[in-house]
């Protein structure tokens, strides 16, 4: 799992940051329903979301579409924000990555 999250991690630095004041669930899973053919693609794809807490308190949330055998990312949005809502909290409460059935 770490090399996991190590490897999202390094291909997420490539990806444009947009900058918001609040992220939602919401706006996660239109991501989600928009690429839905790129999930249903092969089995080995995941929808996942990473988060992480900066030292300036806000979010760098990262979330997209991943390809577990060819290690890359489909498709991906790299979000930094100044809130979550109560839900991506939830989800990233205990542990950076989130995958999603």
């Amino acid at each position: 799992m770490l090399e996991l999250i190590a490897i999202l991690w390094a291909i997420a630095a490539t990806l444009q940051l947009i900058y918001i004041i609040l992220l939602t669930f919401d706006a996660i899973v239109q991501f989600f329903h928009e690429r839905v053919y790129l999930k249903n693609r092969s089995k080995s794809n995941i929808a996942f979301s990473l988060q992480e807490k900066l030292n300036s308190g806000k979010y760098n949330t990262v979330y997209g579409i991943f390809d577990k055998s060819s290690n890359e990312i489909l498709d991906a949005k790299n979000v930094q924000s100044n809130q979550v809502d109560s839900q991506i909290a939830n989800n990233h409460a205990y542990e950076e990555l989130c995958v999603y059935n």
